[in-house]
């Protein structure tokens, strides 16, 4: 019985056996100790906007509590992060990577990667320089 309890707790858990994740032509390092819940994970989902798309995958870690998702977005009409840029964030440079950063309780890290636009969200800034493979 306890069997099956566990088997029904880590459905949608991928253990990281591999510590690097690309995503959409990205990559990211996973740090130790972060498991993929599989069940948010999306693949080139598309928001209609009316002047342009947005096409993005995303993918989520728990360590704990501690959580750690990632976005990878490509904008039909390519903006710049200065027109991205929302009011309660500022501009910050993360293991030399220059992008908008915000707190509303995660960390929030957007960065231009060539026509990709990078969010990580996390519990933990201490691993978003980790998280990105720069």
């Amino acid at each position: 019985m306890s069997l099956i309890m566990l088997a029904t707790v880590c459905i949608g858990v991928v253990s990281a056996v591999d510590d690097t994740l690309e995503l959409d032509g990205v990559k990211f390092h996973i740090p130790s100790g972060y498991d993929e819940l599989t069940r948010y994970a999306t693949d080139d989902e598309v928001e209609e906007y009316s002047s342009f798309d947005v096409t993005s995958s995303h993918r989520t870690y728990m360590n704990g509590n501690d959580y750690l998702g990632i976005t990878v977005s490509e904008y039909s009409d390519h903006p710049t992060l200065e027109s991205l840029k929302l009011d309660d964030e500022v501009f910050k440079e993360i293991g030399g990577v220059k992008g908008l950063y915000a707190f509303d309780q995660l960390h929030f890290f957007t960065y231009a990667d060539g026509d990709k636009i990078i969010q990580i969200a996390v519990d933990d800034m201490s691993i978003i320089e980790d998280v990105m493979d720069t």
